[in-house]
C-alpha cells in the first residue's frame, strides 16, 4: 500500500493525504477523518521519504549519470547547468556508476532531498519492467525526463542521440574507403550499444559484407584490450568502428604500442568526437554531435513539466561526419 493507493480510496490528492500524515491544519476535518480511516484500516506505515516529500519543496534538480569521468557525459551536465542557472534553479548531481541497483537507491536519494525534478540517464536496457523503480517518482508527482538511452514504450519523455542512423551512417562512410570493417561495440544491456550495433548491421548487410563485432563496456580498458587482442590474433581489419569514445581512446593507446598507424594501416572512426586523440598525436574521424544540448532540452522538457505539460516529449539529436 502506498501513499497514492490511499488518495485514489480517499478519493482525494497525494498531496491531501502527506498533509493529513503530517497533522497539516489546512485539510477540512471530515476529509481527515475519512483519510485517517483508510489508513488505519490498510494498516499504512508512512515512510521517513514519504514525510519528508511533504514538507516544504526545494529548489533543486536532481541529476543522474553513470560515468562522470566520461567527458560525453560532462558536456550534458554543462547543457544542464548552464540552463538550470537562468531557470534560478541548483543541481545535485549523483552517480549511477551504471548499476541497476544504485539507481534505484540514488532514486531513493532524491525523494529524500525532496528535488523538484529529475533529469537520468537510464542504466537498464528497454525492458518496461526495469523502470519501475522510476514509479516512486510518479508516486510523488515528481517530474523526470531520460537522456542518453532511449526507452521503449509511451510512458517516458526522451532526449538522445540518433544512435542507428548515426552508426548507420558512419558504417556506409567507410564503406566508401574499405570492405573490411570491425566494430566495438557497448554493452548490450543498454540501448545505445544495440541501437548503434543495428545501424552497423543494417549497413553491412546492404553490402552484403561479413560482420565483425566485438563487445566492450564503453571503458577505455574494454577498447585496449580488444584491440591487443586483435594485435596479436593478427586479425585487424582494415577499418574499425568504435561504438564510443572512451573505447576509441584505449584503442588508440593499443594501436600506437604496438606501432600501428593510424589512417595508414588502419582505419579507425569513433561515433563520438575524441578530444584527447590530439594528446596522443592523431586525427581521426568521429560523428560529431551537440551533446550539450541533450542537456539543455532537457532541461526544457522537465520546466514544461513543471509548469504542468503531461504530454510525453522525444527530442532525436541527429549527428554529422567530421573527417
Amino acid at each position: 500500500m502506498k501513499i497514492k493507493d490511499i488518495a485514489q480510496l480517499a478519493g482525494v490528492s497525494i498531496a491531501t493525504v502527506s498533509r493529513v500524515i503530517n497533522n497539516s491544519s489546512s485539510v477540512r476535518e471530515k476529509t481527515r477523518n475519512m483519510v485517517l480511516e483508510i489508513i488505519k484500516a490498510k494498516n499504512y506505515r508512512p515512510n521517513i521519504t514519504a514525510q519528508n516529500l511533504a514538507k516544504k519543496e526545494t529548489n533543486t534538480i536532481g541529476v543522474v549519470i553513470p560515468d562522470l569521468d566520461n567527458p560525453f557525459f560532462g558536456k550534458i551536465i554543462n547543457g544542464i547547468y548552464e540552463k538550470i542557472e537562468k531557470e534560478n534553479l541548483n543541481m545535485i548531481l549523483l552517480n549511477s556508476y551504471g548499476s541497476l541497483e544504485k539507481e534505484k537507491r540514488v532514486i531513493e536519494t532524491l525523494l529524500e532531498q525532496r528535488v523538484k525534478g529529475v533529469i537520468i540517464v537510464p542504466v537498464a536496457k528497454d525492458k518496461f519492467s526495469s523502470y519501475k523503480h522510476f514509479n516512486r517518482l510518479d508516486e510523488f508527482g515528481i517530474p523526470y525526463v531520460l537522456i542518453d538511452r532511449e526507452v521503449e514504450g509511451d510512458k517516458f519523455s526522451e532526449v538522445y542521440l540518433e544512435n542507428r542512423n548515426g552508426a548507420y551512417k558512419a558504417t556506409k562512410y567507410l564503406l566508401t574507403k574499405v570492405s573490411d570493417i570491425a566494430m566495438i561495440s557497448g554493452p548490450i544491456r543498454t540501448t545505445t550499444a544495440t541501437k548503434r550495433l543495428e545501424g552497423y548491421s543494417i549497413a553491412m548487410g546492404e553490402k552484403k559484407k561479413e560482420k565483425k563485432i566485438y563487445y566492450g563496456d564503453y571503458r577505455i580498458e574494454s577498447g585496449y584490450k580488444i584491440i591487443t587482442q586483435m594485435i596479436k590474433g593478427k586479425n585487424l581489419p582494415e577499418a574499425l568502428f568504435v561504438a564510443n569514445n572512451m573505447m576509441t581512446l584505449g584503442v588508440i593507446k593499443g594501436l600506437i604500442e604496438n606501432n600501428i598507424k593510424i589512417s595508414e594501416n588502419i582505419l579507425i572512426f569513433s561515433f563520438d568526437e575524441v578530444e584527447m586523440a590530439e594528446i596522443f598525436g592523431v586525427k581521426i574521424d568521429y560523428l560529431e554531435f551537440d551533446v550539450k544540448s541533450v542537456g539543455e532540452k532537457a532541461v526544457d522538457i522537465l520546466k514544461s513539466k513543471l509548469n504542468g505539460d503531461k504530454s510525453r516529449k522525444i527530442i532525436k539529436i541527429a549527428g554529422k561526419i567530421k573527417k
